[in-house]
């Protein structure tokens, strides 16, 4: 007599294992097009993401921030704080360049992410910080990215001493508030004028925004609105 097979059933309350996915986004300037490129990152991602079955949106993080120091970057750091919380499995970055722009930092955020778990995917450059093999091509990549940017801020600089130096910078004749031009062309202070933009830097390093700046002038009767509606 054969004997009979007994075939366990299945948990059926077992489930494939959700990971929690967020993306980063960045642009360096508010510019109208780099805003909309923003934008459309934003809703790309959101969903990508939600198109997976075992995917869930955490969040989507975004700034309008330079990358040369990440701790200006505000959604980036709120996303590294979600990280070391163990609220993110995964995280979507378009590039390795929007990540920052500094290598040293760049190289910290990727080390930390990878010892607490987090794998980070850049789209561009199809790699995965949780491949040992692709560190190497990280920091090159990274340290690449670096290099252009200090270029360009350097061609900027010399751009705008070069056109100072000729005469022909759209600056050089732009009203300065505070100074006026002497007889000879060099800039005298006017010093019931320069009190003021002190008080502007006062305010200003004491966290004032620019809308807090102008109505705190505009009650003092340093400046006037031009429109009914009192928009600064």
């Amino acid at each position: 007599m054969s004997k009979a097979i007994i075939i366990p059933a299945k948990n059926t309350t077992e489930f494939p294992h959700v990971y929690r996915v967020a993306a980063y986004c960045r642009i360096s300037t508010q510019q109208e097009a780099q805003y909309h490129s923003l934008e459309a990152q934003r809703e790309y991602y959101e969903k990508y993401i939600n198109s997976k079955i075992n995917w869930a949106l955490v969040d989507i993080y975004s700034d309008q921030a330079s990358g040369r120091h990440n701790l200006r970057m505000k959604e980036f750091q709120r996303m590294m704080a979600d990280c070391r919380a163990g609220k993110i499995d995964f995280v979507i970055i378009k590039s390795i360049s929007r990540l920052g722009r500094n290598t040293l930092q760049f190289l910290q955020a990727c080390n930390e992410l990878n010892a607490l778990g987090v794998d980070v995917y850049f789209d561009v450059e199809k790699l995965h910080i949780s491949n040992p093999s692709a560190m190497h091509l990280l920091t090159i990549y990274a340290a690449i990215y670096q290099n252009e940017s200090e270029a360009k801020s350097h061609s900027i600089k010399w751009g705008f001493h070069v056109r100072f130096r000729n005469g022909d910078s759209k600056f050089y004749n732009r009203p300065c508030y505070g100074y006026k031009q002497s007889a000879d062309g060099t800039l005298e202070i006017v010093p019931e004028k320069a009190a003021i933009v002190k008080l502007i830097y006062d305010l200003k390093s004491q966290g004032a925004s620019l809308r807090t700046i102008a109505k705190h002038l505009h009650k003092r009767r340093f400046v006037r609105c031009k429109n009914q509606r009192n928009r600064y």
